[in-house]
């Protein structure tokens, strides 16, 4: 497994039963996932701004390509471990930028 698995777990579990407690299991992972994506595209946004010298066409150009990117679009709506490892990816990047 990617090595985000007990994380989304924990997480996952917190999500599901304190903060949305209505809906299907899958449905409520699959808004986790997709709130983890949705804060990977700011960060990626966030990221190309500082590296390109506050270029927002730049930025919003990368942002969008990464949100309707297959892989990534895949991976906010099913409930797998891999919009959190976008997440730390695209938050490390922001960190070392």
């Amino acid at each position: 497994h990617p090595p985000g698995y007990p994380l989304i777990t924990l997480l996952g579990h917190f999500f599901m039963h304190y903060l949305v407690p209505f809906g299907e299991p899958a449905w409520r992972l699959g808004v986790l996932n997709t709130i983890f994506s949705a804060i990977a595209v700011l960060c990626v946004y966030l990221t190309v701004l500082l590296v390109s010298d506050r270029n927002t066409h730049a930025a919003l150009a990368s942002a969008l390509l990464f949100a309707f990117s297959p892989l990534n679009w895949l991976y906010a709506t099913t409930p797998e471990v891999f919009a959190l490892n976008n997440l730390f990816t695209s938050l490390l990047l922001l960190l070392l930028a």
